[in-house]
């Protein structure tokens, strides 16, 4: 299976087979929610499109707790930012399939920015906290769902929140 983001209302570009979605923010101005609690917008995969795309579950709560092993190492590898001291646990917004998911389209793009590490570092920095980091609704609404066949509800639309600096910062290379 392959990573599908929702459809954004806001500018997107394509990496690899993901769809990365950019809303500036005028003047630097943060757009950002800033909750004070700030938590996931969404955990887990609940659908898979008729190509194949994994589409996520909307979860509006604290992160949880990711314990497998595989999981684990390829944040370790990707997303070392994410991954505390040995021994500490890691809380997520993102499940063990999620992260499989994440893995394999990651790779698609390391293939293409093998040239350019500081590039695929800045990829894999801001996709690892899109998919997994704690504080999505500081950056994130989702903005529709819908109900598969199964009655499992999913995520069609997201808008995301990007202050000029950050976007020039780190999109500087595209």
């Amino acid at each position: 299976m392959n990573l599908i983001w929702p459809e954004c209302r806001a500018t997107g570009f394509l990496v690899g087979q993901n769809m990365i979605a950019i809303s500036s923010a005028q003047n630097n101005a943060s757009t950002s929610r800033k909750d004070t609690e700030a938590h996931c917008v969404w955990y887990g995969e609940c659908n898979v499109t008729p190509t194949g795309l994994t589409q996520y579950c909307p979860y509006d709560g604290p992160a949880k707790i990711l314990t497998n092993t595989t999981a684990l190492d390829s944040l370790s590898k990707w997303c070392p930012h994410l991954v505390p001291a040995p021994g500490q646990s890691l809380a997520a917004c993102c499940d063990a399939a999620q992260v499989a998911t994440f893995a394999k389209s990651i790779q698609l793009a390391a293939n293409f920015l093998k040239r350019c590490p500081s590039c695929m570092m800045n990829l894999a920095r801001h996709l690892c906290d899109l998919t997994c980091g704690v504080d999505q609704t500081n950056f994130m609404d989702i903005v529709e769902t819908k109900n598969n066949s199964k009655g499992q509800e999913y995520i069609t639309a997201i808008d995301l929140y990007i202050t000029n600096d950050y976007l020039n910062g780190t999109w500087r290379w595209i």
